[in-house]
């Protein structure tokens, strides 16, 4: 709160968000969190860049089979019992499921991050999984929310011609992350940074970027 705010412009820099973890619907525990190994390792190499060193102690996943799905070793909402073969089924994908002790170590750490409630964090334990990388690109391109919108004649109340188009966007509950760098300018990196985190403990919610009037871009945003 300034007369000057020019003068703080460029004090807080925010990187692109990216994906982490996308919801999807699901057979069991009705949607996945879902992400893949080369978005675990991306998420590593830029928490290891911004010096968040306990995620360079979090396990690599490699190896995975396009036709497997990684989940929490323990209460995984996940896994529907097909006779003697454990599946998860992802939208229309038919996977074989795996126990790995390496989802429940993510799922935990990542729980504390976004959650301070335990029972979102074991949500969030539950419903975590790893699928490959072509995989999860095959969701990522049939699984976003596709949205019809109309224009309407104001007299008329009638579709104007050609005011039919569609929007995609990422599902409730998509998680992203991101880096913020702070610079020094009238205040110094340690301020700005204290700044935003008020502003964030103040708002729960916040509102971010178009369509705001059709609620779009609510989100929760937590600094680590």
């Amino acid at each position: 709160e300034t007369d000057n705010t020019d003068a703080h412009a460029g004090a807080a820099i925010f990187s692109d968000q990216r994906l982490l973890l996308l919801p999807v619907r699901s057979l069991r525990g009705t949607f996945a969190w879902a992400t893949s190994p080369y978005l675990l390792q991306r998420f590593k190499r830029d928490a290891a860049g911004a010096n968040v060193r306990e995620v360079a102690a979090l396990p690599d996943i490699v190896n995975l089979a396009e036709k497997q799905c990684l989940v929490a070793e323990n209460n995984s909402a996940l896994i529907y019992q097909n006779g003697d073969q454990a599946q998860v089924i992802l939208e229309d994908l038919d996977l074989q499921a795996v126990k790995k002790s390496e989802v429940d170590a993510w799922a935990k750490w990542l729980g504390k991050q976004l959650f301070t409630a335990t029972n979102w964090q074991s949500a969030l334990q539950g419903r975590m999984c790893v699928l490959a990388d072509n995989v999860f690109s095959f969701l990522l391109e049939h699984g976003t929310e596709i949205t019809a919108r109309i224009k309407l004649l104001s007299d008329k109340k009638t579709v104007q011609k050609g005011g039919l188009w569609y929007e995609e966007s990422l599902p409730a509950e998509t998680i992203l992350s991101g880096l913020l760098v702070t610079m020094e300018r009238l205040a110094s990196a340690t301020e700005v940074a204290a700044t935003i985190n008020q502003i964030l403990t103040n708002n729960q919610a916040l509102q971010l970027g178009g369509k705001a009037t059709v609620g779009r871009g609510l989100c929760s945003v937590h600094l680590k």
